[in-house]
């Protein structure tokens, strides 16, 4: 519960550093220091930076970026997003991500809509909580 009163802390925080309605401006070293240890971070996903160096930078540049969160936040802290979406790149995308997750030891969690997500094989516990929390169910074996 701690983590989410410190990132509904930031959230707020931000809201008010905004100029404009809706318009947030967050100060993403306040937020690794409020949050490093106390939640597990998604590395995004096509805004995410991981998904982004991919894109415009390839799979070290990609590499690089994931191995930054696991650097701000611990590595018991980041889970790897596997965006299933309707266009041809996306396949190859996925599964250099997926590896990139496999090659770091990092778990998955594969978005269905914005707020749901399937459960993947060796999920740690805090990833667990944070689906749960999300309404996912975890499959029988991880029961």
């Amino acid at each position: 519960m701690d983590g989410y009163r410190r990132l509904s802390a930031l959230i707020a925080d931000a809201q008010l550093r905004g100029k404009e309605k809706a318009r947030p401006v967050y100060d993403h070293d306040q937020i690794v220091d409020e949050l490093r240890g106390q939640v597990v971070v998604l590395t995004g996903r096509r805004e995410g930076a991981v998904r982004r160096a991919l894109v415009e930078d390839g799979p070290a540049a990609a590499a690089d970026a994931l191995r930054a969160l696991i650097d701000r936040f611990g590595r018991g802290h980041v889970a790897v997003e596997l965006l299933d979406l309707d266009y041809p790149e996306n396949s190859v995308r996925k599964e250099v991500v997926a590896d990139l997750a496999a090659e770091l030891a990092l778990p998955t969690v594969a978005p269905k809509t914005r707020s749901t997500a399937k459960w993947t094989s060796g999920s740690p516990e805090p990833v667990r909580t944070a689906l749960v929390a999300l309404g996912s169910t975890p499959p029988e074996e991880e029961r």
